[in-house]
């Protein structure tokens, strides 16, 4: 049986990468291939590194368990388009938000965050979305 993808938003990785919630992302690694952009790839490792873990190893065990999509020119025609519109329509969206969300426009993957308020406005353009809780849920049926 082929895996079902989807895309973890910086904080829902953080969130399942915390030990207490270990069985919930293990479970998560069988049953889905996840992807992250380059922005969520860079956000974690930051946090990371910046309360004194190696850069080197903690990226390397990432890259073992996710694939990473890197930002290309397909990600950032779409981020302009939506951008423009967005903001010709008075809606600010974070430059981080934006990348990660077209990232899983451009790749027709389903994102979960637990900042459901910062992607709201982005699923008019096709993002598919759900929330951090209830991909944990999903996860414990």
């Amino acid at each position: 049986m082929a895996k079902e993808r989807i895309m973890l938003d910086t904080d829902a990785l953080i969130d399942l990468h915390r030990k207490r919630n270990r069985e919930i992302f293990l479970k998560a690694l069988e049953r889905y291939h996840i992807y992250v952009s380059f922005i969520t790839l860079y956000e974690f490792l930051f946090g990371e590194v910046y309360i004194g873990r190696k850069l080197e190893d903690t990226k390397r065990g990432l890259e073992r368990v996710v694939s990473i999509i890197p930002l290309d020119q397909e990600i950032l025609s779409r981020m302009i388009e939506i951008d423009v519109e967005l903001t010709r329509r008075g809606i600010q969206l974070e430059f981080e938000d934006l990348a990660i969300g077209a990232t899983a426009i451009v790749n027709d993957l389903p994102l979960v965050s637990a900042n459901i308020s910062h992607f709201k406005r982005l699923t008019g353009y096709g993002l598919k979305l759900m929330s951090l809780d209830e991909f944990k849920a999903k996860l414990m049926e």
